[in-house]
């Protein structure tokens, strides 16, 4: 797991996802406490590239000791031969800023899943907001 310091008095933490790739995407932001079930949407993609810019999540205050859990759904298209060649290509940066560690960015997800026909990929990266 990923870790951002957010600090305790920072005001205003913000998210940007930049996803890279041809296909079709959706991507949504959730908070839990750390170490838990369940979650809170805090910010989505708002076109089909599943990118989000620049999205408030909250002050350090109501974030420190949750986990931050970005999943990105994926659609392909194009024979099996070219999906599974962009399935191999995909991929995204986080961006986290605002809190005591600046703008930090987190190169990579954690987890890139396909289904038999690549047809559909997810993405998924976890980042514990510690104080």
């Amino acid at each position: 797991m990923s870790f951002y310091k957010t600090g305790i008095t920072s005001p205003d933490i913000s998210l940007n996802v930049d996803v890279d790739t041809i296909g079709t995407a959706a991507t949504r932001a959730s908070k839990r406490p750390t170490g838990s079930g369940g979650g809170t949407a805090v910010a989505h993609s708002v076109d089909a590239t599943g990118d989000i810019t620049n999205a408030h999540l909250g002050g350090a205050a109501s974030l420190s000791g949750n986990s931050i859990t970005i999943a990105t759904s994926i659609n392909l298209f194009g024979d099996k031969e070219e999906r599974k060649a962009e399935f191999e290509r995909l991929s995204a940066t986080y961006r986290l800023s605002g809190g005591d560690e600046g703008s930090k960015d987190f190169p990579e997800p954690d987890l890139k899943l396909h289904n038999s026909d690549f047809s559909k990929a997810t993405l998924i990266k976890n980042i514990s907001l510690i104080p």
